[in-house]
């Protein structure tokens, strides 16, 4: 993984899904590999799951393309940011009410 450009971890816990499998892959005896990327809990996440597919790209030497999750995570950006505009006038306009 290192000759791709892929970090390991030291040591640690790997848990949920990824950790159950690499545990089957213990038992059983099968080289497992689990590739985590450090994603965004409280919304989509295109950025990460581009990078996710790049070290994949890597490693494996395939051709997936990102392009359209990159430009996924630019249009979220944009979203959020009108969304949060909306929010601030309407409190804006919600506090006038009160004077």
């Amino acid at each position: 993984m290192a000759d791709s450009g892929i970090n390991m971890i030291p040591q640690g816990f790997v848990t949920g899904i990824p950790g159950a499998i690499l545990n089957e892959c213990i038992l059983r005896k099968i080289r497992g590999v689990t590739l985590l990327v450090k994603a965004d809990p409280q919304k989509p996440d295109p950025l990460a799951a581009a990078t996710l597919v790049e070290a994949v790209n890597r490693v494996y030497q395939t051709s997936i393309d990102t392009k359209e999750l990159r430009e996924q995570e630019k249009q979220l950006g944009v979203d959020l940011k009108a969304l949060s505009d909306k929010y601030t006038e309407a409190r804006k306009a919600e506090t006038n009410l009160y004077m």
